[in-house]
């Protein structure tokens, strides 16, 4: 089943659901769009229900895996908004559980702070990579993490952050003195005031030996934050990565993860973490050719958290004072939201308090918004906690749920701000269909592997399949050997539409490529099986009907 699935909160305004496709069609092309869709908003803030307006999503987010919703697509039209923006306008049903929140405004006085507002923990890992070139950046680390605590200790922020640091370096088989490929000095179990974190950023120093070339393992430092650290601990959940080099893909001979970018990616987002990384353009990594490579694959996975925006920054020139800079603000201002988060948060509406408390950060310095520049730390931090994360507890300590309708019209972008994604497209599968998804596709990547002529791979594909037929000529494309209802989704796939012709006739980086994109993608799917907490069940008693939406990005 294709559905639409709301895309993280953040950037994106609420998504609404017309009765009418013309219309919702009139207002994406109308001129005039943006004064009439703030005065729809407008009008849903008061309470009441515009003409043509079935159903609003709730201001704050909804926890599919506690309170389920299905949006069907029934039927699609492409559109164009009135700047030229392309977007995708869908007619779907919709299914959905629990009741709706009545209000998602919240109270976070002292005297009336619900429970779950006082829990509301903050977690920042520092993924650093700790090779030669690092020393000057690990020193700046260590100096935000003083000031940090010199600033939270004059104020009355209490435990409300958690701080990681993890550090990285490279495959230690070359040469033993590299001493690791990733090391937790400290997680999350306890306050950010404690002097124990201080004490282990003591422990982190830069290698004393050069690793094989410029590019590291950063993929192992990331996998061993997303799956080492006690990020139950937090609610609001940030990973700063730290590097003035590319990371290795998992076909590189001193990779120690089968992973890739896309896979780490896709791990982040089942966890809920947002990945900001800081990318120091040196000299050094200009002459080794690497600057383009790494922001190409950093720019990827910046796009964890709010996928609508871009959390790469890059660092050039003076790197580090640039660097260290950019860290003392970030405490300055991380410790100034907290001060001021609780009032702002009762004085308005949880998606008014957000947007304030962002902007006032922005104009903190002067400089303008620096949620829309990729040069402020600062400004991501606080928008991945407060304008996303916040909203996602809220939801899910207040179990918002989905407004009831039998059919609506909505479009698949921001209607303010098109640029923005606000649904996105997901197939739900069955254990059982996910099992046998990777298991066929862990067949056509084996046989791949063993290298040979293109009838040698067709005839191993057949026979680690599990296909009912022994004769490779009976088989025409890979897509009759995965599971039959990949056929049936109206997807375009690279991999389906192979035939044996093709592989032949395919240049040998080619393959390369289209296999280590299907290993990335295995990848993800043992991971999702791992990952109990987000499987839907469906049926209270029967384990094996659970479902889990994959994003259509990430079938074969």
């Amino acid at each position: 089943m294709l559905v639409m699935r709301l895309v993280e909160k953040g950037s994106r305004q609420r998504v609404l659901f017309f009765d009418d496709r013309d219309s919702l069609l009139d207002l994406v092309e109308d001129p005039g769009r943006k004064r009439r869709v703030g005065a729809l908003y407008e009008e849903i803030a008061r309470g009441k229900r515009p003409k043509g307006v079935v159903a609003a999503e709730p201001e704050v987010a909804i926890d599919i895996t506690r309170n389920p919703y299905l949006l069907p697509i029934v039927e699609v039209r492409d559109a164009e908004f009135d700047d030229g923006e392309l977007a995708t306008v869908v007619r779907i049903a919709a299914v959905a559980r629990g009741t709706p929140s009545s209000s998602s405004r919240v109270a976070t006085g002292a005297s009336d702070a619900p429970a779950g507002e006082r829990r509301f923990r903050i977690g920042i890992a520092f993924v650093i990579d700790t090779t030669t070139s690092m020393g000057p950046y690990i020193d700046e680390v260590r100096r935000f993490l003083v000031t940090f605590q010199k600033l939270a200790r004059q104020s009355e922020i209490g435990d409300r952050v958690r701080l990681a640091l993890v550090g990285y370096r490279d495959n230690p088989a070359p040469d033993p003195r590299i001493e690791y490929t990733t090391r937790v000095f400290h997680d999350f179990g306890r306050s950010a005031l404690n002097k124990d974190i201080i004490d282990a950023a003591l422990k982190i120093y830069p290698s004393r030996v050069s690793t094989r070339n410029w590019r590291e393992d950063a993929v192992a430092g990331m996998y061993s934050a997303i799956e080492e650290l006690a990020w139950e601990e937090v609610d609001a959940r940030v990973i700063v990565l730290v590097t003035d080099a590319s990371a290795r893909d998992p076909a590189d001979p001193l990779a120690t993860t089968p992973y890739g970018i896309e896979t780490i990616k896709a791990l982040a987002g089942q966890r809920d973490i947002a990945v900001v990384v800081l990318h120091m353009r040196t000299p050094e990594a200009e002459r080794a050719d690497d600057v383009a490579r790494a922001e190409h694959q950093y720019r990827r996975l910046a796009r964890t958290g709010d996928r609508n925006l871009p959390k790469y920054v890059p660092f050039e020139g003076n790197t580090v004072a640039a660097f260290g800079a950019q860290l003392g603000a970030t405490a300055r201002h991380l410790v100034a939201a907290l001060e001021r988060w609780p009032a702002t948060v009762a004085a308005a509406g949880t998606e008014d308090a957000v947007r304030t408390v962002v902007a006032d950060m922005a104009s903190a310095d002067g400089r303008g918004s620096p949620v829309a520049s990729e040069g402020s730390l600062s400004g991501l931090l606080l928008h991945e906690v407060f304008a996303r994360s916040w909203l996602e507890f809220v939801g899910r300590t207040g179990d918002a749920t989905l407004e009831e309708f039998v059919e609506a019209w909505a479009v698949d972008r921001d209607l303010l701000d098109p640029r923005a994604e606000a649904l996105t497209v997901a197939v739900f599968l069955t254990r059982k269909e996910l099992d046998d998804l990777a298991s066929r596709l862990a067949a056509i990547v084996e046989a791949a592997r063993k290298g040979g002529s293109a009838e040698a791979f067709w005839r191993d594909v057949v026979r680690l399949s599990g296909s009912k037929t022994t004769d490779p000529d009976a088989v025409r494309r890979l897509g009759e050997l995965l599971p039959a209802h990949l056929e049936r989704l109206p997807y375009r796939s690279k991999m389906l539409s192979i035939t044996r012709d093709h592989w032949s006739a395919m240049p040998q980086a080619q393959q390369l490529a289209l296999l280590n994109e299907a290993r990335e993608k295995l990848g993800i799917y043992r991971k999702v099986v791992e990952d109990q907490a987000k499987w839907i069940r469906v049926i209270p008693d029967d384990r094996s009907r659970d479902v889990y939406p994959l994003e259509l990005r990430y079938l074969p």
